[in-house]
This record gives C-alpha cells, sequence and structure tokens, in this order.
C-alpha cells in the first residue's frame, strides 16, 4: 500500500513546484556564463545542473511568467531544480520505485515533445484542406445505424424476451425493465453509431438487419443482445473546422507511425524478457525497499 502511495504522489517530482512572483527577484546573479545547452550551471552531490535543463524548464512556464526579468527567473528556475535534484536523490535511496518511475517519466517526457516537433512540421493547411476532401468530400459516404437493444447475462432469458417481444411486447419499455447494459433506462436506445463503434458480432447484425426488424439473440464479450433497428442514413459531412481537430490528429499519428518505422528498421532492438514471468507486471511488492 505504501508503494501504491508514492506512485499516486510521484508527479510532484517533475511538475512545476514555482514560487511565488513576488519572490523571484530574492536570488543573486554570480555573472554571465558562456553559451551553451551543456554548461553546468550547478552540481548537487555530484548531479549536474545544465543551462539546458533551465531553458526547458523556463519554456513550459504559463505566459505570466514572461513578464518577470531574466535575471530573477533564471535565478528561481535554478533553485527551484536544485530542490527538485535534492529530493530526488532523497527519494530514489529510500523508495527504489521513484528512480524507475523517474525514468519513466523522463522518457515519455521526450518522447511527448518529439510527437510535438514532428506534428508541428507536418500539420499545415495545405494537407488538412487535403485530407478533408479525401476522407469527408470525395469519399464514398459512410452508412450509419441507429439502434436500441437489450442486454442480458444468458440465451435463454434472452430466448425468453423475444418472444414477448414477438407477441407485442414495447421494446422500450421491455429494455427498461429487463435490460443489464447502461442504455437500459434510456428504452436501450444507442443513438446512431457507424463503422467500428460496436464490437464486431454487434456490428454484423446490425447490417444485415432492415429498418424496424428485431435480430435474434447475438452474442458479445458482454452478454446476450436483442436488437431493433430504428434507422439507417449517409454518414452526414461534417464541416472543415468540425472535422479539423480529428483530421490534425490523423495526419500527426500518420507523420510519427512513419518515423517510428524508420527507427524501428534502423535500431538495434534486443528483447531480454523470455525468462521473465509475466505475473509480475502488477507485483509492486519488487519495489519495496529492502
Amino acid at each position: 500500500m505504501m508503494i501504491r502511495r508514492v506512485l499516486s504522489k510521484l508527479a510532484v517530482i517533475s511538475g512545476l513546484i514555482m514560487v511565488p512572483a513576488t519572490l523571484l527577484g530574492q536570488a543573486s546573479d554570480d555573472g554571465a556564463l558562456a553559451p551553451g545547452g551543456d554548461t553546468v550551471v550547478a552540481r548537487v552531490n555530484g548531479d549536474e545542473i545544465l543551462l539546458g535543463h533551465i531553458i526547458a524548464f523556463a519554456s513550459q512556464l504559463p505566459p505570466r511568467y514572461d513578464q518577470v526579468d531574466h535575471r530573477s527567473l533564471y535565478n528561481s528556475i535554478l533553485e527551484q531544480l536544485i530542490h527538485h535534484s535534492l529530493l530526488a536523490n532523497y527519494g530514489e535511496s529510500r523508495l527504489p520505485a521513484l528512480k524507475f518511475l523517474g525514468e519513466n517519466l523522463a522518457r515519455t517526457g521526450k518522447a511527448e515533445e518529439t510527437i510535438s516537433a514532428i506534428s508541428a512540421g507536418m500539420v499545415t493547411e495545405e494537407r488538412v484542406r487535403a485530407v478533408y476532401e479525401d476522407r469527408y468530400v470525395l469519399s464514398d459516404p459512410q452508412q450509419e445505424f441507429k439502434a436500441s437493444h437489450i442486454l442480458v447475462a444468458s440465451a435463454e432469458e434472452a430466448g425468453e424476451i423475444l418472444g414477448e417481444l414477438r407477441a407485442g411486447a414495447d421494446f422500450a419499455e421491455t429494455a427498461k425493465a429487463r435490460s443489464t447494459g447502461p442504455s437500459g433506462p434510456d428504452g436501450g436506445d444507442l443513438g446512431w453509431f457507424g463503422e467500428g463503434q460496436m464490437v464486431k458480432a454487434f456490428e454484423q447484425a446490425v447490417q444485415v438487419l432492415s429498418v424496424g426488424e428485431i435480430s435474434g439473440p447475438v452474442q458479445s464479450q458482454f452478454g446476450w443482445h436483442i436488437i431493433l433497428l430504428e434507422g439507417k442514413r449517409d454518414r452526414p459531412i461534417p464541416s472543415l473546422e468540425d472535422a479539423r481537430q480529428e483530421i490534425e490528429q490523423f495526419i500527426a499519428g500518420k507523420a510519427v507511425e512513419t518515423v517510428l518505422i524508420e527507427l524501428t528498421t534502423g535500431a538495434e532492438i534486443e528483447r531480454l524478457d523470455q525468462s521473465i514471468d509475466h505475473g509480475l507486471v502488477r507485483n509492486l511488492e519488487i519495489l519495496q525497499p529492502n
């Protein structure tokens, strides 16, 4: 339990523990240093703090810090990084989980910044408009379905309900009374959905129904469904602005995927975990201090 509590609070070490802006001018300035990201500006028990660390920290600050003078900002950030180093080293010596989480946070942070940089160069207005034309305007319209369902645990109960519906029972009222799914209180209404939004067995059953038709029992990993198809339509074409976010994510994803394929092809990757018991993935006891 102690490790779980530690893991839930570890992000503090990588967070921006900022002092109030009114205190930023209290540190002294020891003079100018030669420029360069690898320039060492402090050491904390041998742990080097570089000029690049300060610049990277400053780049993540909220806009209100743009008004702080450079000397005060520099000295305040340096103090923050010194404190972070002291806390990180203190924690790693007593809580091994901090070491592994810190390494994960650093790796993930660098990867996220790389993704942002790749995306920024690829997401242009010209590409956004081209993808919009290709995926929305010129492509064949995708079909959408409107359906309701009744979800139960067994084939026997599904068959019993189907008999009641065929005998004239109201679908929505039956769903409210019998369905175990989250849509039950709404009469089983699932609204409009398109390809890939429902589990495969459910989607396949809907595609062969006529509007107004009720399916036989359909099994999925969630249980047994009785489905009523209430409507079909071609998916409406969204405006460019409505589709913009999705398009930008698509372009960025493709760009990152291309880079990853190139990197993976050229990388020397060794997997040394053949003898590892995969059940250890949830064993936090391994990270308990000795």
